[in-house]
């Protein structure tokens, strides 16, 4: 994978907690925890998290995170992103009203084509930045940074299917 391990935790997530990933030799990124209470499915607890156009060759890193310069769409991912190390905590911060989008939305086709938010509901319609409804493992945030950074997809991702990337 493009993604390094940088420092493993088992610190207690919290909204507002900030932290980088880093994929090869590019500078450190900036994400932030938006929601620990979100839903998918029958799976309760995930992590909702932004990643940011926001990139630093330390991780002290930029002083505003700017919920219109994402990256990537909103994800849902689990705790594993940082006991495995992938996602490193630098700080937090308490979220204000403007740190967040007023709705998420995660789209599915698995049930044709529709449209969820972080608690299951269902939407009417797609909402802008759209996700995908599905928890992140750590090589489906691999491919998904690699490709937003213009990053070769590693050798596995050729032979991998996305049954391993996303529940």
């Amino acid at each position: 994978m493009n993604l390094r391990i940088l420092r493993r935790t088992r610190k207690t997530l919290k909204p507002g907690d900030i932290f980088v990933l880093q994929a090869r030799d590019h500078e450190f990124v900036f994400g932030r925890v938006i929601r620990t209470d979100a839903r998918h499915g029958g799976f309760e607890e995930c992590v909702l998290v932004y990643i940011y156009a926001a990139f630093s060759a330390d991780k002290s890193g930029p002083s505003e995170l700017d919920r219109d310069r994402l990256l990537i769409p909103p994800l849902l991912t689990g705790k594993y992103m940082w006991t495995r190390g992938y996602f490193e905590p630098v700080g937090s911060r308490p979220l204000e009203q403007d740190d967040v989008l007023p709705q998420h939305c995660f789209y599915s086709f698995r049930w044709g084509e529709s449209y969820y938010d972080e608690f299951n509901n269902r939407l009417p319609e797609r909402v802008e930045p759209c996700g995908s409804y599905s928890i992140y493992l750590p090589r489906g945030v691999d491919r998904d940074i690699s490709i937003a950074l213009g990053i070769p997809l590693s050798e596995d991702h050729a032979s991998a299917n996305d049954e391993h990337d996303a529940l």
